[in-house]
């Protein structure tokens, strides 16, 4: 029996950056499965209900009902009212990451959030073996929760930091309204936020992205949005590449196509619908209806970010 770590990729990010395209396009890899936004389990799953992208609502859907069984054998009690509590408090909070980083603050967080990470570790068991998969593809984007799932037991833990133009993410959480199905013909309104807002998330979320993994070269590895939606088969090569995982089935992706099939994510954006061939598609809208003095504030308030990433070079204005 092979002993080998199954491969647990994390995509960190802030909202609205591409992790839900992103995870489908991996999730093809041979052996690899894209379980969504697992973070919400608690809340939008088993709570809330809301719709797998197989077209099941979370308590129909076949793979979720069997995972959530063998994970929690003798039911799940209080366990989600717990986690999502713990997630409401922010169970590792901004200014003690701030503060911390590296392999000491990682030991810090396993003896203080043991209860939680042996909970987890339950839950991804389970997603592994009634998936039959060796790669499991997370994107819950928010970087605290993915400091939690480095060094579970059994797992090899990696990271994808993506990067996404402020500009292109402000506009689509602050301008573009969009509507999340969450059960057969049930849709709420995504919500918009401030610019702001937008702004002091992007920041925010970038930094600790960087502060919790980066020093870990062996883990962690930087794509921007913009790159892997123009030019998506070199991107996947270099993601697959870098952690070890062969690159078949990636043919479509020279086309800029994918086969979005065989995922299971109840929590995500819209485009995690549609088992058929989809086209990557660069979202551009920004550019042509962003109001221009926001652009420049934009800018102003993440210029040192725009600069480091790239995005102030001549070709991404």
């Amino acid at each position: 029996m092979s002993n080998e770590k199954t491969k647990l990729i994390f995509i960190a990010c802030p909202s609205r950056s591409g992790s839900t395209i992103l995870g489908n396009v991996l999730g093809q890899a041979s052996g690899a499965v894209h379980v969504g936004e697992v973070m919400h389990i608690w809340d939008r799953g088993i709570h809330n209900n809301w719709l797998c992208s197989c077209g099941r609502s979370f308590s129909e859907c076949e793979f979720w009902q069997k995972v959530i069984a063998q994970a929690f054998r003798d039911g799940l009690g209080t366990i989600s009212d717990r986690m999502m509590e713990c997630f409401k408090k922010k169970l590792i909070r901004v200014r003690d990451i701030l503060s911390n980083s590296g392999p000491s603050f990682l030991g810090k967080v396993a003896v203080n959030c043991s209860n939680e990470r042996e909970i987890l570790l339950r839950l991804y068991t389970s997603i592994k073996d009634v998936s039959g998969k060796t790669i499991i593809i997370d994107s819950s984007g928010t970087p605290s929760y993915g400091l939690l799932l480095k060094n579970l037991d059994g797992f090899q833990f990696y990271i994808i930091h993506l990067i996404r133009d402020p500009r292109a993410v402000a506009f689509s959480r602050c301008v573009r309204k969009k509507k999340q199905p969450i059960g057969k013909g049930v849709h709420i309104e995504m919500g918009n936020i401030t610019f702001g807002e937008s702004i002091r998330d992007w920041l925010v979320s970038n930094s600790l992205i960087e502060k919790l993994f980066k020093w870990d070269v062996s883990s962690y590895l930087s794509v921007r949005y913009e790159d892997f939606c123009r030019s998506p088969f070199q991107v996947v090569s270099k993601i697959l590449n870098s952690f070890g995982v062969a690159r078949e089935g990636l043919e479509p992706l020279k086309n800029k196509r994918f086969l979005n099939m065989g995922n299971h994510v109840f929590s995500g954006n819209p485009v995690r619908f549609g088992n058929k061939e989809m086209k990557i598609v660069e979202d551009l809208e920004w550019k042509r209806k962003m109001n221009k003095l926001r652009k420049i504030q934009i800018e102003i308030s993440t210029i040192p970010f725009l600069w480091r990433y790239g995005y102030l070079r001549g070709n991404m204005g």
